[in-house]
């Protein structure tokens, strides 16, 4: 859903400035306690905050959040809701200083340390991801999503033995989490280690069916070794898992290519209609 046009989000430099005029105005008064009646306010504000973020209204959200703030500049609820909403936005330094501020006043939020990892990796900043990640870890030992992503930043570096070793971290604490299944599988496929590939893509498809990173994954790993019948039939179903085509994908995928001038993918091409134009190369990646 998207956010509603009646608010609009101010331009980056903006939402920064305003951002530190926040805290400094408030802060002086964070240290006093607040009444019950603004205490109420500020967790109403809050709560407007996040039901506003779920629905997808990112704008209206970070209004909520910013009235809250207004109320309490310590509020760290407030600026992790703002952050994720400002990151949902595109608008990756400001959710930054967002999450900064969670962990100025709580440097154990490890949510918030998380968060940064994220956003550090769409700003293609890999190695400040990973320490942020690691930073997660000696908070939280056993959180599968750091393990998960720290495993996607190593391998953005070259490093998929490392990134292997957290992935199987990932898997331990959560046998379930499909998507690791997927990652795995992919990386493993990179390696050449095709048999090993399909049990982790064959894995993910038990706990979701309708996967369309592990279906493409096979299909991909299946053309590399000439496969043109298994591949066909992965790419088939992982049209229909998706709203989208892979058409697009499968005109620059190279791992397709011995198999891209036989008659048999010459038909599929030909019979696979345009779709969305969405980045479905990463699509295993959450």
């Amino acid at each position: 859903m998207n956010a509603s046009p009646t608010t609009s989000v101010k331009p980056s430099s903006a939402l920064t400035a305003k951002a530190v005029a926040l805290a400094a105005d408030h802060e002086a008064h964070a240290l006093q306690p607040l009444s019950s009646t603004s205490q109420k306010r500020l967790q109403s504000w809050v709560q407007r905050g996040y039901a506003l973020e779920e629905m997808g209204y990112y704008e209206e959200a970070i209004t909520s959040f910013e009235r809250a703030i207004v109320l309490d500049a310590r509020c760290v609820d407030a600026w992790q809701g703002r952050g994720i909403a400002l990151a949902k936005l595109g608008y990756h330094e400001e959710a930054l200083m967002s999450f900064g501020r969670v962990t100025r006043w709580n440097a154990n939020d490890y949510r918030a340390w998380q968060n940064m990892g994220r956003v550090l990796m769409s700003l293609e900043r890999h190695a400040e991801a990973l320490s942020h990640f690691d930073r997660v870890l000696l908070l939280k030992a056993d959180s599968y999503k750091a393990w998960y992503h720290r495993a996607i930043a190593l391998d953005a570096q070259n490093k998929p033995m490392a990134a292997l070793s957290s992935l199987d971290r990932a898997l331990k604490i959560r046998p379930e989490c499909h998507y690791a299944w997927t990652a795995q599988g992919m990386l493993l496929g990179k390696l050449g280690r095709y048999p090993d590939a399909e049990a982790s893509f064959d894995c993910s498809l038990r706990l979701r069916g309708n996967n369309f990173g592990a279906w493409y994954g096979k299909a991909s790993f299946a053309a590399i070794q000439g496969l043109v019948e298994p591949a066909l039939e992965n790419l088939i179903e992982a049209k229909k898992c998706s709203p989208f085509s892979v058409r697009s994908m499968l005109k620059t995928d190279r791992r397709f290519d011995p198999i891209r001038f036989t008659l048999e993918f010459q038909r599929f091409i030909q019979g696979n209609g345009e779709g969305e134009n969405i980045d479905v190369l990463n699509s295993w990646m959450r």
